[in-house]
């Protein structure tokens, strides 16, 4: 489940612990690449805005205080020292200025109302505060997988889902294949626009983070360039400061 209430995709209970440990695994390997050091004092907060299977990653970023919210109920894995607030009327149930770190590892691609969201992202985090976000970039790539999208319907992804369990599929691997081929659920930005709405939005910097994980789009083009004509720049991933 990442912030939707289709029942396409795999909810959190099915998720198994490999998931949390490979999702730590990424977080950290992109964070060394782009090099990036983030410093937290003991009563910083972080809030974790959908994707809540990365909680392990989040939690290896400092001795800091850890909230995540949603529009699905708690999930049963979900630490019970991690505070957890189910997200309603499309309003991050959030004081102004609450966070360090907001941390939107994908969930912004399943949005139809992203300025809306960057603007709650900007409102709940305080001065001088961090927002890690990860958003499908435009490519040939992303256009061959929507053309395939537009083929299948409801009913179609119940099926293919249906049959990844039966082959025990792992659960993320699971829903990043039902994720690509959902058009009702899958929004691409171009690298520009996407800035554009970051300055909108009113914050200061950004930084546009070119390296990723081993698997990652981003670390295949910038290990062969020649690859960026069929992924762009794959998934478009920032450190972002209020």
């Amino acid at each position: 489940m990442t912030l939707q209430s289709s029942n396409i995709t795999m909810k959190y209970e099915q998720y198994k612990k490999s998931n949390f440990l490979d999702s730590k695994i990424r977080l950290l390997e992109r964070f060394k690449k782009n090099k990036i050091k983030l410093k937290f004092k003991k009563n910083d907060k972080i809030l974790i805005f959908g994707t809540v299977n990365y909680f392990e990653a989040v939690k290896a970023l400092g001795n800091v205080t850890i909230i995540a919210t949603d529009i699905c109920k708690r999930p049963s894995f979900l630490p019970k020292n991690i505070e957890y607030k189910i997200i309603k009327n499309k309003k991050l149930p959030f004081k102004n200025d609450s966070f360090k770190l907001v941390f939107s590892n994908g969930i912004m691609s399943h949005l139809p109302n992203t300025k809306h969201y960057f603007k709650e992202i900007f409102r709940v985090l305080g001065k001088d505060g961090y927002c890690w976000m990860n958003v499908f970039g435009t490519s040939k790539l992303k256009s061959l997988q929507n053309k395939v999208a537009k083929k299948l319907n409801k009913n179609d992804l119940l099926n293919l889902k249906k049959t990844l369990i039966y082959h025990n599929w792992d659960s993320g691997k699971i829903n990043f294949i039902l994720e690509l081929l959902n058009k009702a659920d899958n929004y691409i930005f171009k690298k520009s626009e996407f800035e554009k709405m970051i300055r909108d939005t009113g914050f200061r910097k950004y930084k546009f983070c070119p390296r990723g994980y081993k698997t990652d789009l981003s670390e295949q083009v910038f290990k062969n360039k020649k690859l960026k004509k069929i992924f762009g720049y794959g998934d478009l991933r920032y450190l972002i400061v209020k």
